[in-house]
């Protein structure tokens, strides 16, 4: 019956885990009850495929309830990818999970929603717990019990913290036992302590811009193309600006009749005015999306003085990319003026490029990178391989050579007798 509990609760938390919200955590389970299993997987599952299960059962709960929590924390503080680890800052937690029955779902949208309705709907006597042992606390052995736990912060001496919340694990699991009543134990954070997700995964929303302050460059036009950058730079002869990471989007961008127009306006600098990049995409019958031309206007001023308008630009700068793949360069090449009478004046360098167009979904598809599979470190790997192979077959080549003489005294034949005239 308890592990009954135990299932429809995590049932809940994974029904809750599929509504949108700002703020997921990962979510840990462990129950005393050995005659039963926890499933390895509850995709599909409802409260209702379960029934009432958990609010019927004799059980006690605890619910440990953390300020932040995210599934980077645990990987990064439990050494998870050591085979021979003992759980670094939650071995504790890593032994109960390994001692219990446990479950664990690694990304669930506001638990703590979950965690205040259990706390209005549960039968039974709940009790509200902040320090470190149970041993203050009246349980009821008549009912049920839910005793709700808040750890310490985690905002200081993060690593200090989560070792001090291991200990209280294993402290609180231990007097639950001794209790001689099943118990599942919950482990969950109120919010993330990742950083929010960027603003591409948000919905798709007409002429979206990264934030100002940001140190990067992302572009949503009308759910069509996501245009993301770390860095810009724009050379006219000697002359270099790093350009700034809050172009303004063009109201005349679109995105019809299978084609894409970006145009990004960048702000006045000192020496660089009326700066305009023009992008235009289309899709191919053959399902890949290109970039069909890639102009420049901009107006040059100071030491070196030059205009020009709509500069076609090389179109190297996006190669033609799968339909659903984005395409990504971390440092791209100089992308030069192109046509007729080039003189190569302006040149744009893109830094962390990364570009997808047509049939988005909510964050990039699988990027077509411009660093090839045989990059210098791979060809110096190939070679000295290449040569050590050549090493090994020339001498085993050699040692097959020797031959072994065909001619030789026999022991037990007879002797060969050699007459020696003096």
């Amino acid at each position: 019956m308890a592990t009954m509990g135990c299932l429809t609760l995590l049932a809940l938390f994974a029904t809750i885990s599929v509504i949108s919200a700002s703020e997921k955590a990962p979510v840990l389970l462990w129950s005393n009850n050995k005659e039963q299993a926890l499933p390895s997987s509850l995709i599909g599952h409802t409260t209702e495929n379960l029934g009432d299960g958990f609010m019927d059962a004799d059980q006690n709960l605890i619910v440990f309830l953390q300020d932040k929590l995210s599934l980077d924390d645990i990987t990064k503080h439990a050494d998870v990818f050591n085979e021979a680890s003992d759980g670094a800052t939650f071995h504790h937690l890593k032994g109960l999970m390994e001692q219990h029955h446990s479950a664990y779902l690694p990304s669930v949208s506001s638990p703590v929603s979950l965690v205040q309705n259990l706390r209005e709907k549960f039968d039974g006597a709940v009790h509200d717990v902040s320090g470190e042992s149970l041993a203050d606390v009246a349980f009821d052995d008549a009912k049920k019990n839910l005793v709700m736990v808040t750890l310490p912060s985690t905002a200081v001496a993060k690593e200090t913290a989560l070792s001090k919340i291991d200990g209280i694990f294993e402290r609180m699991t231990r007097e639950m036992s001794a209790l001689k009543k099943p118990f599942t134990a919950v482990y969950t954070g109120r919010g993330s302590s990742q950083a929010p997700a960027e603003s591409f995964y948000q919905g798709r929303h007409l002429l979206a811009t990264a934030d100002p302050g940001a140190n990067y460059t992302f572009i949503n036009l009308t759910g069509c193309i996501y245009f993301y950058m770390t860095q810009v730079d724009f050379y006219y002869f000697t002359e270099h600006w790093e350009l700034p990471q809050n172009p303004d989007v063009d109201p005349s961008s679109d995105c019809t009749n299978g084609t894409i127009s970006l145009i990004l306006n960048y702000p006045a600098m000192t020496g660089l005015t009326d700066l305009q990049f023009i992008f235009e995409f289309s899709s191919t019958p053959s399902r890949m999306w290109t970039l069909d031309y890639f102009n420049l206007t901009y107006t040059v001023s100071g030491n070196s003085t030059g205009s020009g308008n709509n500069v076609p630009m090389s179109t190297a700068l996006i190669p033609d990319t799968p339909e659903k793949f984005s395409y990504h360069c971390y440092q791209g090449p100089m992308i030069n003026e192109t046509g007729k009478n080039v003189t190569n004046q302006a040149a744009v360098v893109f830094t962390s490029l990364q570009v997808q167009a047509f049939n988005l979904s909510e964050s990039f598809g699988y990027y077509n990178d411009c660093v090839g599979f045989f990059t210098i470190p791979i060809w110096t790997g190939i070679i000295t391989t290449l040569l050590l192979v050549s090493i090994l077959t020339f001498g085993v080549l050699m040692l097959l050579s020797i031959q072994t003489m065909d001619r030789f005294d026999d022991p037990k034949g007879k002797a060969i007798t050699v007459n020696v005239v003096e």
